[in-house]
């Protein structure tokens, strides 16, 4: 599967996890597209959709960075394939609380978890501030 096609499911699969999260929270569904509008100043603040009655959604974080996952010197595990895990994403857009929700083994493992920990994100933001989510994302592996 080319790779471009593999993070775009990730995106639609972190996506839906998100909504299911906020559905189950209370939130409001989105009507409109989930990806954050991003200004083209940083001084500019982010617009929030609302609707008639002012119940602004909360919108998704946005995925600006990632890193692969790096074996360790002298590790020699082979894995192809992806390692989900969970992590908070608050206002600094830095992941916290990074836990991988099935284990492939610790080397695996731990690879995720450091790899996540270095992906940074353009916060969620409702009625344009930014505000803490949890995330369920996919941390692909071509270890061959």
């Amino acid at each position: 599967m080319p790779t471009s096609f593999r993070l775009f499911l990730s995106f639609i699969t972190a996506t839906v996890m998100l909504f299911a999260a906020q559905a189950a929270l209370g939130f409001r569904s989105a009507q409109q597209d989930p990806t954050p509008t991003v200004s083209s100043t940083p001084d500019t603040p982010t617009k929030t959709p609302c609707d008639k009655a002012h119940h602004c959604k909360v919108l998704a974080p946005k995925l600006i960075h990632t890193e692969e996952p790096q074996r360790l010197k002298g590790d020699k595990t082979r894995f192809v394939g992806t390692v989900q895990v969970h992590m908070w994403i608050p206002e600094d857009g830095i992941p916290t609380d990074i836990k991988v929700l099935q284990s492939h083994g610790q080397s695996v493992d731990n690879a995720a978890i450091l790899a996540a920990s270095k992906y940074r994100f353009r916060p969620a933001t409702e009625k344009g501030q930014p505000v803490k989510v949890d995330l369920y994302i996919d941390v692909f592996f071509d270890w061959d």
